[in-house]
Order: C-alpha cells, then structure tokens, then sequence
C-alpha cells in the first residue's frame, strides 16, 4: 500500500493536492512499517523497550493516517469517481 502511494504521483495526472497528500501519507506509512520491523526483528532492540524509536513510529503513523483522513474529508473528492 505505501509503494502505490508513494509513486502516485508519477502514474497519474491527477491534481497535485490528491497525488501528493497521499504521497506523503506513503512516505510516513513506509518510514512507520520499516521503524516496526527494526524494533520486531533486529536482536538488539527485541523485547525492550527504545524511546526513540517508538518516537519514530508514532511520530509518522498518526501524520500519515491523519493526511489519507484529511484526503477522504475533501469536498472536492469526487474527482477521484471519475
């Protein structure tokens, strides 16, 4: 899902506002699921807990969540039905 987001711009010609919100959004979901993995699966931070990196992945998994709901908020999404 982030990589279709993330190169939505560049298959569409849609406007800018509904190709780069989601963009971004991809961006932050991507950086949030790579931020994940590294606290599951890398031996060192595993089963402890690290700031910063919980920082991380609340710091752009609510922003990128908040622009798709901001998106789906739009008067204007109805370009996006035809």
């Amino acid at each position: 899902m982030s990589w279709t987001l993330i190169s939505l711009p560049f298959r569409t010609s849609s406007r800018k506002q509904f190709t780069y919100y989601p963009a971004l959004s991809g961006l932050f979901i991507l950086i949030s699921d790579l931020a994940v993995a590294h606290a599951l699966f890398n031996p060192a931070f595993k089963g402890c807990f690290v700031p910063w990196l919980e920082n991380i992945i609340w710091a752009t998994f609510i922003p990128a969540w908040t622009l798709l709901v901001l998106i789906l908020a739009e008067d204007k999404v109805n370009m996006f039905l035809i």
